[in-house]
């Protein structure tokens, strides 16, 4: 008995259909634990367009259609952070649900698609020490005799005015603004977590290192000064009615380089030597919180 036409087109169409889900390609997907972060890495064999966020407590990652993925490398290094997609991988979108609160940050390396989930971690909380007891005064025994007033001793130079609308305190209701701090070989990092993007500029001479931003906040400028890097050996913050600026002492032969994430801001000192031990100087007073 010979096939009717009929049965042979639907024997091609089974077989067309049943092509894409035999031709698709598994990604490799890899992990690694660093000391503030995990790192996923998407082993594209070409270039790809993608999307990531995360929303409700969920990493979201959006590919090309037409593509598994394998975990079989990563599953056992991300226990502790994520887990792994259960029933919500399609040939699309990703949705891993997240173990804690993190900040996002991705990136391409050729045709690999890189993506870092940091621990966010809390702003210090404000000082308030106790006031002292004031000491009771014993009464004295005797009528104090009259003692000779010391000669008036010269009044020390006063310092310069300052400069206009420039304040040494940040406003009370100023948000605080979260500054951390990374040791690398050859370069110190200061990471400025502003919560929305804010315009700012860096300038740089010998020796010292300024940047501004367009925006007030609070920054817990004791805690700073002990953990800065070793490229650095002191700063300064200097508020106004404009925003904020900072003020770093870096070696003479030290370069600078910034960039943003986000909305964060990034400043590396690049130096394999130590700052000298200077006081930074008082900075010039912050942009105009403009565009």
């Amino acid at each position: 008995m010979r096939p009717t036409p009929v049965s042979l087109i639907v024997a091609l169409l089974l077989l067309l259909l049943a092509w894409p889900a035999a031709a698709k390609e598994a990604i490799g997907v890899r992990a690694g634990l660093h000391k503030d972060y995990v790192r996923l890495v998407f082993d594209w064999p070409k270039s790809v367009t993608y999307s990531a966020r995360i929303e409700v407590g969920r990493l979201v990652l959006i590919f090309p259609p037409g593509h598994s993925y394998d975990f079989s490398k990563a599953s056992g290094r991300l226990r502790k952070y994520l887990r792994l997609p259960d029933g919500e991988v399609s040939e699309r979108r990703l949705a891993f649900p997240l173990l804690g609160d993190f900040e996002l940050r991705h990136f391409t390396s050729g045709p690999k698609v890189v993506v870092d989930l940091i621990k966010r971690k809390a702003p210090p909380a404000e000082a308030n020490p106790a006031p002292a007891k004031p000491k009771a005064e014993k009464a004295p025994s005797k009528p104090a005799q009259a003692k000779k007033a010391p000669a008036a001793k010269p009044e020390p130079p006063k310092a310069a005015a300052a400069k206009p609308g420039a304040k040494t305190a940040a406003p009370a209701d100023a948000p605080w603004l979260r500054v951390r701090v990374g040791r690398h070989p050859g370069y110190g990092r200061l990471v400025f977590d502003w919560p929305k993007p804010v315009p700012y500029e860096v300038s740089a001479e010998a020796g010292r290192a300024v940047i501004r931003f367009g925006r007030s906040a609070r920054i817990d400028i004791a805690a700073l000064k002990k953990r800065l890097p070793p490229q650095v050996s002191d700063v300064e913050v200097e508020f106004s009615l404009e925003g904020l600026a900072l003020t770093l002492a870096i070696h003479p032969e030290a370069r600078v380089k910034h960039f943003t994430s986000g909305p964060k801001v990034a400043l590396d000192i690049l130096h394999d030597g130590q700052a000298p031990k200077t006081q930074a100087s008082n900075p010039a007073a912050p942009p105009p919180s403009g565009p």
